[in-house]
């Protein structure tokens, strides 16, 4: 055997074996970095993303402030996905009397909405009485989100 014979063989065998090497340490870094990430999620120390819906009032500070017979009264809401997942929310819009606790349904409906996306939803109402006292309510049906307006407002 050559001495150049012999330097190109060992060259050859030095380079498989950097080769396996780097490959061996390579796979076990990333199985050791799995292992390690979920140990670390185990024991809840990465962060994980928080999930939630927005539910509110468009142009607040105009809601209507008193009720009067036989005038429309329109407002919107927004129902806003921030759950990181396709989610269906049905929801109900109603007036809640004070005095006697009973609710007269304006509307209701179900809205599907992907992840970060939103939807305004416009309620219109004629009422029958003035000054009544009690307030608006637009709830999420599914979950214990609601929000509300008084009646009447003096904000």
């Amino acid at each position: 055997m050559t001495t150049h014979h012999a330097k190109k063989t060992l060259f050859y065998i030095v380079f498989s074996l950097s080769i396996f090497l780097g490959v061996f340490l390579y796979t076990n870094r990333v199985v050791a970095y799995k292992n390690i990430h979920e140990k670390l999620s185990e024991w809840k120390l990465i962060p994980i993303p928080e999930t939630y819906t927005e539910l509110y009032f468009e142009d607040h500070a105009s809601l209507p402030k008193q009720t009067k017979a036989n005038e429309k009264t329109t407002f919107s809401f927004t129902i806003h996905n921030q759950e990181g997942r396709v989610v269906e929310y049905p929801y109900e819009v109603y007036f809640k009397y004070t005095k006697l606790g009973w609710k007269v349904l304006f509307k209701e409906g179900t809205v599907t909405l992907t992840p970060g996306e939103s939807q305004t939803i416009t309620v219109s109402h004629t009422w029958r009485s003035s000054e009544l006292e009690g307030k608006v309510v637009v709830e999420l049906l599914d979950s214990d989100h609601y929000i509300d307006f008084l009646f009447p407002n003096t904000n």
